[in-house]
């Protein structure tokens, strides 16, 4: 969102999302295509793989929306993937008692909204979007995600229609990565229509850091 370009639109927020729920969609079925086709065993190196494959192409598709509107954004795919890949180690090195209580994604989806916003947030403080925002953004995103995944994974084992082995990609796509890119896509992409149509909010963001430093 360079300053001198003109604001975004609703189309942008659209896009922003539609693209966040394809990219981490795409991301949650090559990742797991990728680990079944190389035959990584059962380790810690499974879910690091995983997750820095389902960020990055997340990530990748939301570059392709947002560098229409800011510059210098190079550093979003790896910021994006390092960010899912240590949420989803920290979600599978959760206790076994633990995680039977807590659905996993929404440790994953939490994390990386604390973190993830945190390391995209360096990339758009120079355009003016505050980090503050962003981090909170990326935080409610995720706990929206985790909150949608466990509605899905809730309607895919109360389907009989839907069972693991005949659509099982369909069913990584739904459960996994759409969940998290709708929760993540809307929350952050208001973020950006706000400060992009609120000139104003970005110069008191501006004041603000600046109090801070």
């Amino acid at each position: 969102m360079n300053t001198n370009q003109k604001n975004m639109g609703i189309g942008f927020w659209l896009a922003w999302v539609l693209a966040s729920v394809i990219g981490f969609g795409l991301g949650a079925v090559l990742g797991i295509a990728a680990l079944l086709g190389a035959g990584v065993p059962d380790s810690f190196a499974l879910p690091i793989m995983f997750g820095a494959i389902f960020g990055a192409i997340g990530a990748f598709a939301q570059c392709i929306v947002l560098r229409r509107q800011i510059q210098n954004v190079d550093l979003w795919i790896p910021f994006s993937a390092l960010a899912f890949m240590l949420a989803v180690a920290a979600a599978a090195s959760m206790d076994s008692r633990m995680s039977s209580q807590i659905n996993p994604f929404f440790v994953i989806a939490a994390i990386y909204g604390l973190l993830g916003g945190l390391l995209q947030g360096l990339i758009l403080k120079k355009p003016r979007v505050f980090i503050g925002w962003w981090i909170i953004a990326s935080l409610v995103g995720g706990l929206v995600a985790g909150a949608m995944n466990g509605s899905a994974l809730a309607a895919v084992q109360g389907h009989a229609a839907w069972k693991p082995g005949t659509l099982e990609f369909i069913l990584i796509w739904f459960r996994i990565g759409a969940p998290i890119g709708l929760g993540l896509g809307i929350t952050t992409g208001a973020v950006l229509f706000w400060f992009s149509r609120n000139p104003r909010s970005r110069t008191i963001a501006d004041t603000a850091s600046q109090s801070a430093q």
